[in-house]
């Protein structure tokens, strides 16, 4: 399920999200960025050989439902390019 998530290093972070014992599988990261265009996202692993990474509960702050806008545009740029109707929050824009 595609969830917000806030690191203890400040980091907000949107992916498709599975839980573990201990950890969490994170399935085509993205970070959101604040530009002077407003709010977008870049991949949070751009480097790593896969599209999965676990990250331990312990390094979590905070685990949300995105809003339609943000699910939306992750969905359209990096998930199954599903967009379901309604705006309720900021413009985002994707940066890659």
């Amino acid at each position: 399920m595609i969830k917000l998530l806030k690191l203890i290093t400040g980091e907000e972070i949107i992916a498709d999200v599975t839980e573990t014992q201990d950890a969490l599988e994170l399935k085509t990261p993205v970070r959101v960025v604040f530009t002077q265009e407003g709010v977008g996202m870049v991949p949070y692993t751009l480097l790593a050989k896969s599209d999965v990474i676990s990250i331990k509960n312990q390094h979590v702050i905070y685990i949300a439902g995105p809003d339609i806008e943000a699910l939306n545009a992750y969905n359209s740029q990096f998930g199954s390019g599903l967009v379901l109707p309604g705006n309720s929050g900021p413009n985002l824009k994707i940066i890659t």
